[in-house]
C-alpha cells in the first residue's frame, strides 16, 4: 500500500491572532485572490480592535478631532512623535461616516513618519485602506486591501520587522481614488526633547509620491 506524503500546510492570517486559517496552498491563494487580504512575511493584519489592542501592546491614538474641521494635518501631532509627510494635503472634515464625527481626506495618499521605529499601526476607517510599511527608504512589507464599501471597519497592523513610515492608500491610489480614515491607532512612542522630536522629524526629506508596490 503506497504511503501518501505529508506536505506542511500554509497559514494565513486575518482578523486576529485568534483567527488563523489552515489551508493548502491552491486554497490559500483562491482565499487570498477572492478577499484581498493577503500580507507580506512578517506582518498579521487585525480586523477587530480588541485582538489588535491585545497585541500591539501600549498604543496612541489620534481622532483628529484634535484639530479644527478643514485643517491640512501636517506637523500638528509632532508631540505625539508623528509628522504627516505626503505631498498631497490631508484635510480634516466632518462626515456621517466617522465614529466621531471627524475624520481626514488624504486624497491620494496619506503618508506617516514616525520619529521612532514602531511595530503597530491602525485605522478605524470608512472604505477601502492598503497600509504600505518602510523603514527609511527600505520597504518592508504591505497588506492586501482591507475594509469594504461603507463606513465603520477597523484595520490594523503588527509587524516583527520595525517600521517608521506608513503609507495609506485606497483601491487604485493616485490620482484618482482618495483614501479616508478615521481614528488612528499606533505604537506608543517615547517622547524626547522637543528639539530632538522636531530635529528627527522636521530634518526629513519629503518624499515624491510613487506607487512602486501596488
Amino acid at each position: 500500500m503506497r504511503r501518501r506524503r505529508r506536505s506542511s500546510p500554509s497559514i494565513w492570517h486575518t482578523g486576529g491572532a485568534s483567527s488563523l486559517i489552515t489551508l493548502g496552498a491552491s486554497s490559500l491563494a483562491a482565499l487570498s485572490l477572492s478577499l484581498n487580504a493577503s500580507c507580506s512575511a512578517g506582518i498579521t493584519v487585525y480586523q477587530s480592535f480588541d485582538n489588535w489592542t491585545a497585541a500591539a501592546g501600549p498604543f496612541t491614538t489620534i481622532t483628529f478631532t484634535e484639530v479644527p474641521a478643514f485643517t491640512i494635518v501636517t506637523d500638528q501631532y509632532l508631540s505625539l512623535g508623528v509628522n504627516f509627510t505626503d505631498d498631497d494635503p490631508n484635510v480634516t472634515g466632518p462626515a456621517g461616516g466617522y465614529l466621531d464625527g471627524a475624520g481626514v481626506n488624504g486624497l491620494a495618499m496619506i503618508e506617516a513618519t514616525f520619529a521612532s521605529p514602531i511595530t503597530a499601526v491602525a485605522f478605524h476607517h470608512p472604505g477601502n485602506v492598503k497600509f504600505r510599511l518602510y523603514l527609511g527608504d527600505t520597504f518592508v512589507g504591505q497588506t492586501g486591501y482591507l475594509g469594504g464599501g461603507g463606513p465603520h471597519f477597523f484595520s490594523g497592523v503588527t509587524s516583527t520587522l520595525l517600521f517608521d513610515r506608513l503609507q495609506a492608500i485606497d483601491l487604485i491610489g493616485e490620482p484618482i481614488d482618495p483614501v479616508f480614515v478615521d481614528n488612528m491607532y499606533f505604537s506608543t512612542i517615547p517622547a524626547p526633547s522637543a528639539a530632538c522630536l522636531l530635529l528627527s522629524l522636521l530634518v526629513r526629506p519629503r518624499r515624491r509620491r510613487s506607487m512602486p508596490h501596488l
